[in-house]
């Protein structure tokens, strides 16, 4: 039969080899039968060398399951290696490698969480001992945040959906490993707290007077995104100089979360392009919006963060009184966009306003006064002369 088992130990009386009898459950001299070997067992199957020191009825368990996988064609070398190559631990570093190269920071840190707990969960387990049982446990189990609070919905999901791309990846490479059924989280994205426009421009605004000598890029940025609805910040400090076209009053943003072949712009005002326009150039592959000389806590030419601007908004919202949640998100895109339904229809906001189509950002859209009341009028209309006509009957 394919493998066997054998034992490092010579014949204390005669000094030969032992060897593996089956029937007998040990190893023996074949000159003493009666002096059974008592430890340095060792089994070869299939190029494997696996050591047993002392436990014999390891080393037969083990060689028998092997022999039973090859017999149904699903033995695999790997899963008796001690180097342990489809271990969870092993594999998540190689996906976080490539991971770290097609997404952007944010969305790394999120992956890179998200799988770190499964580590703590699971160890250096085999993932095909990973299915979808141990998947819901991991998924659904009381995860907590540094402060002890549970985690939210939306970090759940986020858990969910990095399993889920790590075991795609994992069943991609290697097609002997089954893809398991990851449960679905039932998640709902929030609303976000948006202001009015008026309070809007009052917080860009202050922003303008307290930062146009130390640092104009910052109410810049803002201002930008204010008016850009489609705009995400990250897609927007991202920008080098050689993407910023004044003479055509855009900005061709490069790296969109929806892909290089989807192409996106933001719209300059002339405001906006008679500043850059006073800014010094720098080579068309450098940064734009990087922190200048003579800001504490920063180095210069550092690139700017998405907290630095929010930073802003939040000392804005401060000094003016302004008592909501909203962010640098919801001041600068979610409240024009509410705002802009007032004049225009969510169809003439999402062809003018955007270039690219946004579930999320449809829930800020709310429907045309006047659009909205022709069509009640019109309601109104239609059923108070059906039920004229019923009366009649």
């Amino acid at each position: 039969m394919l493998g066997n088992i054998y034992t490092r130990q010579k014949c204390p009386v005669c000094g030969q080899r032992m060897v593996y009898d089956e029937r007998r459950g040990n190893c023996f001299c074949e000159s003493h039968r009666d002096i059974p070997a008592s430890g340095g067992y060792y089994l070869k199957f299939k190029g494997l060398n696996l050591s047993f020191s002392r436990s014999i009825r390891l080393a037969e368990q083990t060689l028998n399951g092997m022999r039973a996988k090859e017999a149904e064609g699903y033995f695999d070398q790997r899963d008796y290696q001690k180097s342990r190559p489809l271990g969870f631990m092993n594999l998540i570093e190689g996906f976080l490698d490539i991971k770290r190269r097609e997404v952007g920071y944010s969305q790394f840190k999120d992956i890179e969480k998200a799988l770190y707990r499964g580590a703590k969960f699971w160890g250096n387990q085999n993932i095909k001992g990973i299915q979808e049982a141990e998947i819901e446990d991991f998924i659904f189990a009381d995860h907590r945040v540094p402060s002890g609070d549970p985690i939210s919905s939306t970090t759940r999901a986020h858990i969910r959906s990095a399993i889920h791309q790590f075991f795609k990846w994992v069943c991609r490479r290697d097609r002997s490993i089954r893809m398991p059924e990851i449960p679905h989280v039932n998640h709902k994205k929030k609303y976000r707290d948006v202001v009015s426009i008026a309070e809007q421009q009052n917080i860009i605004q202050w922003i303008h007077d307290r930062t146009i000598h130390l640092n104009p890029k910052i109410w810049l940025a803002i201002h930008i995104l204010s008016h850009n609805s489609d705009l995400r910040p990250s897609e927007l400090l991202k920008v080098c100089y050689g993407h910023i076209m004044p003479d055509l009053g855009v900005i061709v943003i490069r790296e969109p979360k929806e892909g290089d072949m989807k192409g996106k712009y933001a719209k300059l005002w002339p405001e906006e392009v008679a500043l850059i326009a006073l800014l010094p150039r720098s080579l068309p592959l450098t940064r734009f919006f990087v922190h200048p000389k003579g800001v504490a806590g920063v180095r210069p030419g550092t690139p700017m963060h998405t907290r630095v601007l929010n930073q802003w908004i939040q000392r804005a919202k401060k000094d003016l009184g302004i008592c909501t949640n909203a962010t640098l998100y919801s001041v600068t895109r979610h409240s024009t966009i509410t705002a802009m339904s007032s004049i225009m229809s969510p169809e003439q906001i999402r062809r003018g306003g955007t270039t690219h189509s946004s579930k999320a950002m449809d829930r800020y859209l709310i429907p045309n006064a006047d659009e909205s009341k022709e069509y009640q009028d019109n309601v109104r209309l239609l059923q108070k002369g059906s039920s004229k006509k019923e009366g009649l009957r």
